[in-house]
């Protein structure tokens, strides 16, 4: 019996062996080597025999391939005098159970900076391209301070086999300049430092950039902030009574200053500017205004018109009502010159001293100064759009269409043309320029409106070597105007008579 017993024992033990689980241990699963090599001893604990499976490689030697549970593999990584990072990977097998011991030799890293050590940007900021010679592919990057929130890490990638790492630099906001310290690290502690300065952001500042006073003499107070040094430009009723009063730089970097300003009498509304330069550039534009208590505002709708006006001072914008009222030039001024693209000029009866319109645009159609009562001269140049001109009761006694009747230009596109005037006596709208046959449109000359003319030169005819070419049909005329009024034209135009 106790044979039996013992046979069954061993039977028993057999099969905890057989139907037990596999297992294998590493004391370390990976070994990291740096470029002068080394010997790693590395213990396997196992279940049972163990046995080394993987690719061989010239830069290590394994001890072993096989063993016993407790006993070590030496593992023994050649100096890596390469420039990049050498892997190995084996498996440890026991039964059924497996470990993977991972060895990786490093090289000799080197992190050179190629670029400038130092880097200087404006107040707007812009991209930080740092080229390096390395064989570093993951760098860490520190600032000093607080620059992390105004200057950030976007990444590297190589180009012709140097590095490039760009960072960004934002636009300052601050009025100081502000500087840091860059520093890029990367494998075996190897670090290159640059430094980075940003200019600061150049500033004039005022709490009023709006200042109105009435017409009389009066001195104004101007008070800025700012961290550069200015000189001021005005328009030439503005002057500077002196120079500024200067108080402490805050803790922001700004400079508080008193400047103080003339301003001369007005007979009229106007609009000026007190500008802060730096050099050529305008940091700071103060708007002044002269305020006329009892305005005078256009009626004119058209925004080329208003825009020409507005842009000579004659007409000054209140933005309080929306409307444009005149301006101390528009009181003043003599002499008009509307070169903008207008397609219709009138209103123009609220300058007073308005004597002379000249009229430069390919647009304007339709001409209406008859609420005017003082202009003695208009001119058109290239105004081949024109289609009505009404001189209502000025003192204009003569008109010229164009002083350059053979210009080639001479020509008009509208199907006819109207003038009318109470005090014209002459009116010349001759043309022989060769642009007639090709593109005057005008059949039709109504003088109706012309009550005391006397004198009306309207040959409109070109004589080419294909003939005689003359665009205009007709000219409208009174009974009375027939009696008296001498008309130069060509023989291919008839006068019709109007009632």
């Amino acid at each position: 019996m106790l044979g039996v017993a013992a046979v069954v024992a061993a039977c028993s033990d057999s099969m905890e062996t057989e139907s037990g689980a596999s297992s294998v241990e590493l004391s370390q699963e990976s070994i990291v080597a740096g470029p002068e090599g080394d010997t790693f001893s590395i213990t396997v604990t196992s279940s049972e025999d163990w046995r080394v499976s993987g690719k061989s490689a010239e830069w290590l030697t394994l001890s072993a391939d096989s063993g016993k549970s407790g006993q070590s593999l030496e593992v023994t990584v050649e100096p890596n005098t390469g420039e990049e990072s050498l892997m190995a990977e084996f498996k440890i097998f026991a039964g059924s159970a497996v470990k993977t011991l991972t060895v990786q030799s490093d090289p000799e890293y080197y992190l050179e900076l190629l670029t400038e050590a130092e880097a200087e940007f404006s107040s707007d900021g812009g991209k930080l391209n740092v080229q390096v010679n390395s064989n570093i592919s993951d760098f860490e990057i520190s600032f000093t301070g607080e620059a992390s929130q105004w200057i950030h890490y976007e990444g590297n990638e190589t180009v012709f086999g140097k590095q490039i790492l760009t960072f960004t630099v934002d636009k300052t906001e601050i009025y100081v300049p502000r500087e840091t310290d860059v520093t890029i690290t990367g494998a075996a502690d190897k670090s290159i430092s640059l430094h980075v300065s940003q200019a600061q952001l150049d500033a004039v500042l005022t709490d009023e950039t709006y200042i109105k006073t009435g017409l009389g003499e009066t001195e104004i107070t101007v008070v800025t902030r700012s961290n550069v040094e200015t000189t001021c430009s005005t328009d030439s009723w503005i002057t500077s009574a002196g120079e500024p009063e200067t108080g402490a730089k805050g803790e922001d970097g700004l400079t508080e200053r008193t400047y103080r300003f003339i301003i001369s009498e007005s007979p009229g509304t106007r609009q000026g500017q007190i500008r802060f330069l730096q050099e050529y550039t305008s940091l700071l534009q103060i708007t002044v205004r002269q305020q006329d208590p009892n305005p005078l505002y256009a009626d004119i709708e058209d925004e080329e018109l208003l825009s020409c006006l507005a842009d000579f001072g004659w007409l000054i914008y209140d933005e309080e009502l929306g409307k444009y009222e005149v301006g101390y030039e528009g009181k003043i001024g003599e002499s008009l010159a509307i070169t903008y693209n207008v397609s219709e000029i009138y209103g123009l009866g609220i300058f007073p001293a308005l004597t002379t319109l000249n009229v430069r645009n390919q647009v304007v159609s339709i001409i209406d100064i008859s609420d005017c009562t003082g202009i003695e001269s208009l001119s058109l140049s290239n105004s081949y759009n024109i289609s009505e001109i009404h001189f209502g009761k000025n003192p204009m006694t003569r008109f010229v269409l164009s002083s350059s009747p053979s210009s080639y230009f001479n020509y008009l596109t509208s199907e006819s043309l109207t003038i009318s005037g109470e005090n014209l006596e002459y009116l010349d709208v001759q043309s022989s320029a060769s642009g007639l046959q090709y593109y005057d449109n005008c059949a039709t000359l109504d003088v109706t409106g012309c009550s005391n003319l006397a004198t009306l030169m309207a040959r409109r005819e070109y004589s080419g070597w294909s003939g005689s070419v003359c665009p205009l049909k007709t000219i409208r005329m009174t009974a009375q105007q027939q009696d008296i009024v001498f008309v130069d034209k060509s023989d291919q135009t008839e006068i019709e008579i109007v009632d």
